[in-house]
C-alpha cells in the first residue's frame, strides 16, 4: 500500500540487525585478534630461538663428531683387512691413505714384507665390520678410540674359503683429510 501515507519501514542498519555484534563487541573481537597475533609471533620467536640453540649445542656437535669417527673407523678397518693378491698396490695405497702417525710409519716400513707374504700365500680377504663403538672422544685434542669386531672371509687360490672373526682397538687422530687410524691393535 504505497498510497496510504504510511511509509515502509527502512531496512535495518548493520548495527540494528539481529545477531550483528555491537560496536563494543567488534572492539573486543579486534583486541582478541591482536592478542592472538602477538601470542603467535611470540611463540614463533621462542620456537626459532630454541631450534637454533639446539642445533648449535655442544651435544649435537659432539654427536656429529662421534658419527664421523665411527664412520671413518668402520671404513678404514675394513679397508686394512681387505686384500686381493692381484691388487696389492691398491691395498698398500689404501693402508697409507687410511693411517697417520706411528701406524702410517709402520705401514711404510712393513709394506715390502707384507707384499711378499701376500704374493706367496695368494689368499684374498674381504673384511666386514660387524659392530663398532666409540669408547673415547676428545674433540679438542682431535683423538678418539674405537673398538670394533670384524668378520674376514678368506679365499685361497684353490677356491676354498674360511671366515674368521677378530676384534680391534683403534685409535684415531683428526687430520686435515679427516679421521685416520693412528694405532690398530688386534685383540
Amino acid at each position: 500500500m504505497t498510497g496510504s501515507g504510511a511509509e515502509s519501514p527502512a531496512a535495518p542498519s548493520a548495527r540494528n540487525r539481529p545477531g550483528a555484534p555491537s560496536l563494543p563487541g567488534r572492539r573486543r573481537a579486534w583486541a582478541a585478534g591482536w592478542v592472538l597475533l602477538a601470542a603467535t609471533a611470540g611463540f614463533a620467536v621462542w620456537a626459532g630461538a630454541s631450534y637454533w640453540q639446539a642445533a648449535h649445542s655442544t651435544a649435537v656437535t659432539l654427536g656429529q663428531t662421534r658419527d664421523q669417527v665411527l664412520q671413518a673407523a668402520r671404513s678404514e678397518i675394513a679397508d686394512l683387512n681387505t686384500v686381493q693378491p692381484s691388487r696389492v698396490s691398491a691395498w698398500e695405497a689404501r693402508w697409507l691413505a687410511d693411517t697417520t702417525g706411528a701406524e702410517h710409519a709402520q705401514v711404510q716400513q712393513t709394506n715390502p714384507a707384507a707384499r711378499a707374504q701376500i704374493g706367496k700365500v695368494k689368499t684374498s680377504s674381504r673384511a666386514t665390520v660387524t659392530d663398532a663403538a666409540v669408547t673415547r672422544l676428545d674433540n679438542q685434542a682431535g683423538t678418539a678410540q674405537v673398538i670394533a669386531t670384524i668378520q674376514v672371509r678368506q679365499t685361497a687360490q684353490s677356491g676354498s674359503s674360511d671366515t674368521i672373526s677378530n676384534r680391534y682397538l683403534a685409535r684415531l687422530t683428526r687430520t686435515a683429510a679427516g679421521w685416520k687410524i693412528s694405532s690398530l691393535t688386534a685383540g
